[in-house]
């Protein structure tokens, strides 16, 4: 029983964090954290610079008005990561906090230096999700691009987290987590690709009652990260075709000419792949990827009646044509980098491992890669006109055809 007592009297001791003589941490108030939601990392001269952005509500002017939200953006310098973070600490009347960071931005020059050193960080550290969202910034440092996007009336973190849109209608994106970046660079067969943005001109918006930032921001593509490092970009034209090689795509825009010449809108969906390897013995020979694309028509600009079957065709055969030129442009893009970069090495080791394994892949698909046979197919259905069988104006068009008869 004297022990029992004993024990009871010496935990609140143990426990306590006066005097910082306890055995657990010292309780932070809430109050007293900065609530990080966007990281920027750039290289700058031999050091790390890190970007931190946090969003803060102030009390608007009017009595009874509610708050205003607005972003503060602080950055310090140091040799690593920790260093530079460290110091914000110091200087900041705030502690700085990561377990809420939603996306991580590296500046250009950072990921041409070698991108691991600079997520080394976010990999190990206790309070950083590797849900967090990773982009490079091209043309760029990402310092900059955060401060000229940043402004009094807009959001940095709701301005990133509509990137999502662009993702689901027109799949020139994809959200890429830290994890999954992670991954990627472990493959030793396979670049990793990581989504781009770049800052432009604001020149086709305006915000009336409110400041619009210096630039804004747009998606850029993907950019291909070999041996570490930043090797290149895939072109923003290109990320769908980037998106059905890998299955990711899930809605993207399409313009082609009908059998008149007239320009006709589809909305592109990708509704299956099939992939086949051919081998001769232990060496892979070729690869093939038929696609089957479904296209729903959203618009039509000249007056014919294109919903005749051999129209249709017509059409499904330019965005069959389209889509093909562009996957191949990808896949030859990967080949002048010398570097698979849309998981072709994976695929194949799926499609084939006993095959893959006999034959060391592993080891060997540097060399085998950018030599490769590689066949594409398209094929294009036409399968929805929405609520329309004809064009706007079609009868009218065809009684004053007749009136000048």
């Amino acid at each position: 029983m004297k022990n029992v007592v004993s024990l009871l009297a010496i935990v609140p001791v143990l426990l306590s964090s006066c005097g910082g003589a306890g055995i657990l941490p010292r309780m932070t108030e809430i109050s007293d954290f900065e609530v990080v939601q966007v990281i920027g990392v750039d290289k700058t001269g031999g050091n790390i610079e890190v970007t931190l952005v946090a969003d803060r509500s102030a009390p608007a002017g009017g009595e009874g008005s509610s708050s205003q939200r607005t972003s503060e953006i602080v950055s310090f310098t140091g040799r690593t990561v920790v260093e530079a973070i460290s110091q914000m600490d110091i200087y900041s009347d705030k502690r700085q906090h990561l377990g809420y960071v939603d996306f991580l931005l590296i500046g250009e020059e950072a990921a041409r230096d070698g991108i691991t050193k600079y997520i080394d960080f976010f990999t190990r550290d206790y309070e950083s999700r590797y849900s967090a969202n990773v982009f490079i910034i091209r043309d760029g440092a990402a310092k900059d691009f955060l401060i000229d996007t940043a402004s009094e009336d807009r959001s940095i973190n709701d301005a990133l987290d509509n990137i999502d849109e662009a993702i689901a209608e027109l799949s020139i994106s994809r959200l890429y987590r830290i994890i999954d970046l992670v991954g990627a660079l472990g493959i030793p067969y396979q670049a990793a690709i990581v989504p781009a943005l770049i800052c432009t001109e604001v020149s086709h918006s305006e915000m009336i009652g409110g400041e619009m930032p210096k630039k804004i921001f747009e998606p850029a593509g993907f950019a291909v990260i070999r041996d570490f490092k930043l090797a290149g970009y895939y072109d923003r034209e290109l990320s769908p075709a980037y998106n059905y090689l890998i299955g990711k795509a899930l809605s993207a825009p399409m313009t082609v000419k009908d059998p008149s010449g007239s320009y006709v809108a589809l909305e592109i969906r990708q509704e299956n792949l099939e992939f086949t390897a051919t081998w001769d013995g232990d060496t892979l020979k070729g690869v093939k990827y038929d696609f089957l694309m479904f296209a729903s028509l959203t618009e039509q600009l000249s007056l014919d009646d294109i919903y005749t079957e051999a129209a249709l065709a017509v059409i499904a055969d330019n965005v069959s044509r389209e889509v093909e030129a562009n996957i191949k442009a990808v896949i030859a893009k990967s080949m002048e980098l010398g570097q698979d970069g849309f998981e072709l090495g994976e695929r194949v080791r799926l499609k084939t491992p006993l095959k893959w394994d006999k034959a060391a892949m592993d080891g060997k698909w540097g060399e085998v890669f950018p030599t490769l046979n590689i066949e594409v197919t398209v094929d294009t259905t036409v399968r929805r006109t929405y609520d329309l069988r004809e064009p706007t104006g079609m009868y009218r068009s065809k009684t004053v055809k007749g009136d000048k008869k």
